[in-house]
């Protein structure tokens, strides 16, 4: 199933889809690109909602929250917005179908745990705004062999946290899409 969702939602928007989808075995598209007003995906938002397969968060976003998409199993996809500036702790750790994530170039930290446990990542892009990838933000993805960063390799090496990523990860600087 496709649910595109558009006009002025709010967080309790938000809610009333994850309870709707809450134990369905259905896998779903959501897409929200075509929303207005929503500032946020908060905390526990999507937590466990194992029926997503992808989401596109709008640009109209501006935070997503800690634990949103946590234990989101289903989830393969996920495009956001680009004026995310914040991406909570955990917010996609265990998405274990999660293969690529494209980290806009607004998004300034990576926090704890992001993307612990994405067994099935391969591949991360990161803008080149990002100054900080917090403790374990991809711990456990051991899939992970590729990370695409838009910037320099000089400014690479000033983003604290790229130590967590191993020789077998490789790293491909100036990146564009």
């Amino acid at each position: 199933y496709t649910i595109i969702v558009t006009g002025a939602i709010t967080s309790d928007t938000i809610s009333a889809i994850n309870t709707a989808l809450s134990g369905s075995n259905a896998k779903v598209n959501l897409d929200l690109s075509g929303t207005t007003g929503l500032k946020e995906i908060v905390d526990f938002a999507f937590f466990g909602c194992s029926s997503l397969t992808n989401v596109t968060i709008p640009n109209s976003v501006e935070s997503i929250g800690n634990d949103a998409f946590n234990g989101c199993s289903g989830l393969e996809s996920v495009t956001i917005g680009d004026k995310v500036e914040s991406i909570g702790f955990r917010a996609f750790q265990y998405c274990d179908n999660l293969t690529s994530v494209i980290i806009p170039d607004s998004v300034k930290e990576i926090r704890k745990d992001t993307f612990s446990s994405c067994i099935s990542l391969t591949s991360v892009t990161i803008g080149n705004s990002v100054k900080e990838i917090g403790d374990s933000a991809f711990y456990g993805c051991s899939s992970l062999t590729t990370v695409n960063y838009k910037g320099t390799e000089e400014q690479w090496r000033g983003i604290t946290g790229i130590d967590q990523f191993g020789d077998d990860v490789t790293i491909n600087y100036n990146y564009t899409e």
